[in-house]
């Protein structure tokens, strides 16, 4: 578990991946740099796909009303610590798509999966025709300028089981939320992120849940 300020809010995170088709590189790892200044420190992999690597980085921020936009800034050192391969960031962020936190992000060719879209649950279920999600906080960071974005959205578990939002709220408050990615073609060739995989092969699936 994160080595938060009590156990209530602590943390413990996972990686769920094909091991057909993806390898993990090491083990993944709670980066401890953090752990005096985020509740919930951001847990680390590294994966393999056709011998090209990319990192994940997983965080939950504290909750909205206790300013996670403060937590957000640290990790923007990700950038220069982990740029020698793609890196991603998946988070309950907890602050809106728009909010100025990912500026140094968006100066760097990152860019946000989704851009105002809800993702958690209402407590309550909503009158016909309106909104059953109440409100944006799950999110990824996608390294723009080294992967092209095929596919993003959220798994909207919500309309899969019927419109029921108990039975949804039971599994989880949250949709899922999902990239699919290729590589850039002009980047390179050989081994590198420059072999763009041939139709229907190759795209992978970054997910938070």
């Amino acid at each position: 578990p994160t080595a938060s300020s009590n156990a209530h809010i602590s943390e413990r995170y996972a990686f769920i991946w094909r091991t057909s088709k993806i390898k993990l590189c090491g083990r993944p790892k709670l980066l401890s740099a953090f752990a005096k200044t985020i509740e919930r420190e951001p847990y680390l992999a590294e994966f393999e796909w056709q011998r090209k690597r990319f990192r994940v980085a997983n965080f939950h921020a504290r909750p909205h009303d206790q300013q996670p936009e403060q937590e957000i800034a640290q990790l923007k050192t990700l950038m220069d610590t982990y740029h020698d391969v793609p890196l991603f960031v998946l988070g309950d962020f907890n602050v809106v798509s728009r909010h100025t936190v990912f500026d140094p992000w968006r100066k760097r060719n990152f860019q946000l999966a989704l851009t105002g879209q809800r993702t958690t649950l209402k407590r309550k279920s909503p009158e016909r025709g309106d909104e059953y999600y109440a409100k944006e906080s799950d999110n990824i960071i996608v390294p723009a300028h080294q992967v092209q974005v095929l596919e993003r959205g959220i798994c909207d578990i919500v309309a899969y089981l019927g419109y029921d939002l108990e039975r949804a709220a039971r599994l989880s408050d949250h949709a899922p939320v999902y990239v699919i990615f290729d590589d850039f073609p002009q980047l390179g060739s050989g081994q590198g992120y420059g072999t763009r995989a041939r139709e229907g092969q190759g795209r992978k699936r970054g997910e938070r849940r």
